[in-house]
């Protein structure tokens, strides 16, 4: 009986493989990595030289830079890579890496998603270092296995320097790129006349003119008004910018760097703005709510709420108001023996406020005073409208040399045949200014 008679009932389907298109992708992990050494074009090599050898039509190459490999989809070329896969109604055979910790090393993720591409969409992850692929059961396995062990790596790896990075921050020192307005020093920046021995984060001109925005911003000038005044000045700011700035507790010398989880340290860098002020400009704008409507917590017949502390037990002195009329202080602690206190003077007993007010009069100043108080009010406003006379100088300026500007345009316009409408268009923008 001859067999070969009833092969052509069986459900077997030998995979004929017609495509030979792949894609490259290559990476390291640092900026530092990419200026110093020579690894992506090692990977681009050898990934040309394999594609060579097998017959493989290289029709896109991805990557080809430095990206962290902290998470698959942050990283700009690798994700234009899987949405170049997912977008082309022909697929590529294969997706060729030199080695599968450039693909990812975020483990379960990372398997995940290359299940995806064999299963789902029929691309195939060839490692060109070791030669396996997913072609087969056993290559799928043993990808997925290097997956694991790139996971196990970087985890090892973060648990040696991590330590040593949290013993950085927690020093006072920063760790990662400094805020706008400062320049960094120290011995990883890649800025050649910035290498120092020991870092250092110091203010530079354009943190000097941030000074005058937190200063401003105290006062309570609006923000499209400090960036005009800065605008003026020379610094250009958008309003996302300076919202964002409003809330970095850097630019008052403290570090809340993530590596401390939710602790907060010193850091060894002068502030923009003082711890007292940064609090001052949070907290109200912490305090504006109901569509911009600012809530006050002053009270009217209870000046003394929440500035005054319980004499007994050191908690902070609330108040209420009694059958809508009458104003009593009282301790927040509901265990003190403090009795409630009335706010004015009433026929039994003296008011709170009443007190304070003759508490204060010890301190009126003397006649011997006024004038010293005087020449010290005097410096202080001196002080104050220094930044109008800074602002002042530069709009001097401005002016003058707006003024030379528009001398040397009538001397053209005058002398040397220039077009009429080109004079009428530059000075009325000058006129604007």
């Amino acid at each position: 009986m001859e067999l070969e008679y009833f092969n052509k009932f069986s459900s077997f389907k030998k995979d004929e493989v017609n495509n030979n298109e792949v894609l490259n992708y290559t990476r390291v992990s640092s900026k530092e990595q990419f200026k110093n050494n020579n690894s992506v074009s090692t990977q681009e090599t050898a990934l040309k030289k394999y594609a060579e050898v097998n017959n493989y039509q290289i029709i896109d190459t991805f990557g080809g830079t430095y990206e962290s490999a902290s998470g698959d989809f942050s990283r700009k070329e690798f994700k234009r890579l899987i949405d170049r896969v997912k977008q082309s109604k022909k697929k590529p055979f294969a997706i060729m890496i030199f080695k599968m910790s450039r693909f990812s090393r975020t483990g379960g993720n990372a398997i995940g998603l290359v299940n995806e591409l064999i299963h789902d969409m029929g691309v195939h992850i060839i490692e060109v270092s070791t030669g396996k692929n997913t072609t087969t059961d056993r290559g799928e396995h043993e990808i997925f296995e290097s997956l694991l062990y790139a996971r196990k790596e970087n985890i090892e790896r973060g648990e040696v320097t991590m330590p040593g990075l949290i013993r950085f921050i927690e020093q006072g020192d920063w760790l990662g790129v400094v805020p706008r307005g400062y320049d960094h020093f120290g011995t990883r920046v890649t800025r050649s006349q910035y290498v120092t021995g020991k870092q250092k984060i110091v203010i530079n001109n354009e943190g000097e003119l941030l000074k005058k925005a937190w200063k401003w911003k105290l006062q309570g000038d609006a923000d499209f008004t400090i960036i005009e005044k800065l605008s003026v000045m020379g610094l250009v700011l958008s309003k996302q910018f300076i919202s964002a700035m409003w809330r970095k507790p850097f630019y008052c010398g403290i570090s809340t760097h993530k590596y401390l989880q939710g602790k907060s340290i010193k850091g060894n860098w002068e502030g923009l703005v003082s711890v007292t002020d940064f609090q001052k400009i949070n907290e109200s704008l912490d305090s504006k709510s109901n569509n911009g409507y600012e809530q006050s917590k002053f009270h009217e017949g209870r000046p003394l709420q929440s500035l005054l502390y319980c004499g007994v037990c050191g908690t902070k002195i609330t108040g209420y108001k009694a059958k809508k009329l009458y104003d009593y202080y009282k301790c927040n602690n509901n265990n003190c023996e403090t009795k409630d206190m009335n706010a004015i003077n009433s026929s039994k007993s003296k008011g709170l406020n009443d007190i304070f007010v003759e508490y204060l009069s010890q301190y009126e100043l003397k006649a011997n005073h006024v004038e010293a108080f005087k020449e010290q009010i005097k410096l202080t406003i001196r002080s104050l409208e220094k930044d109008s006379y800074d602002e002042r100088i530069v709009l001097t300026d401005m002016k003058k040399s707006l003024v030379e500007k528009l001398e040397k345009l009538e001397r053209k316009y005058a002398f040397d045949d220039l077009d009429g409408g080109i004079y009428k268009k530059y000075k009325k923008e000058m006129d604007q200014v």
